[in-house]
C-alpha cells in the first residue's frame, strides 16, 4: 500500500478540522496542547481557553481518580497503547457531558510517552447512566481502535467515514463516492 497520502498535511487538516468527534493532544503531564473545534462546541470553552489547562479541571470530581490511574498506568508502562473509559466533563456553563473516552499514548521509538492523542465520543446522559457499559468491553473495543488505526489504516479511514453516515454528518448517498476514493487514492 502506498502511504504516501499519509505525510500530506491537508488530510490531517481535513480529519481535525472537520471533524464532529472532539481530538486533542495532551502532554504527558495532563496538560491540554491542541484541540478541535468540535471541543468548544461540546463544552462551550474557546479553543483558547481549553489549550493550557490540565485535564483534572474539566474532569468531573467523581471521574478524576479512575482517568488519573489510568494516566499514570500509561506513563509507567512502555508497552501500554491506551485507554478508554466512560467519564464526565464539566462544561463551562456547569453542565456534566458524559462521554466515552479513548485516549492513546504516542511514543517515541525506545517506548518514552511524548504525548497523548484524545478522542471522545459524547453520549447522551440517559445512555451513560443506565450502567448497560462494561469498562472490560470499552478496553478491549479502544485496543481494537488502536490496532485497526496501526495495522489496517484504509479500513480505520473507512470505518469514521461509515461513522459519519452513521451520525448524520454525511450523506447516504455520499458514502460509495468516499470509499471509492479512498481505495482509488490508497
Amino acid at each position: 500500500m502506498d502511504t504516501a497520502i499519509f505525510s500530506d498535511h491537508r488530510l490531517c487538516d481535513a480529519f481535525w478540522s472537520s471533524s464532529p468527534i472532539p481530538q486533542a493532544i495532551v502532554d504527558p503531564k495532563g496538560k491540554i496542547v491542541l484541540v478541535n473545534a468540535a471541543w468548544s462546541t461540546l463544552l462551550g470553552y474557546s479553543k483558547s481557553e481549553l489549550e493550557g489547562k490540565h485535564f483534572k479541571e474539566i474532569t468531573h470530581p467523581a471521574d478524576l481518580n479512575g482517568d488519573i490511574s489510568e494516566v499514570s498506568r500509561l506513563v509507567a508502562d512502555p508497552t501500554s497503547d491506551g485507554y478508554t473509559m466512560v467519564k464526565r466533563y464539566i462544561s463551562k456553563h456547569g453542565q456534566v457531558v458524559w462521554v466515552e473516552l479513548h485516549v492513546f499514548a504516542i511514543r517515541a521509538e525506545k517506548g518514552s510517552l511524548e504525548c497523548f492523542a484524545v478522542c471522545i465520543v459524547p453520549l447522551p446522559a440517559t445512555l451513560a447512566q443506565t450502567g448497560d457499559r462494561s469498562d472490560s468491553l470499552l478496553r478491549s473495543f479502544g485496543s481494537g481502535c488502536v490496532a485497526l488505526v496501526k495495522e489496517r489504516p484504509r479500513e480505520f479511514l473507512i470505518a469514521v467515514v461509515i461513522g459519519l453516515v452513521a451520525a448524520g454528518r454525511i450523506p447516504v448517498e455520499s458514502i460509495v463516492e468516499i470509499i471509492k476514493s479512498f481505495y482509488e487514492v490508497l
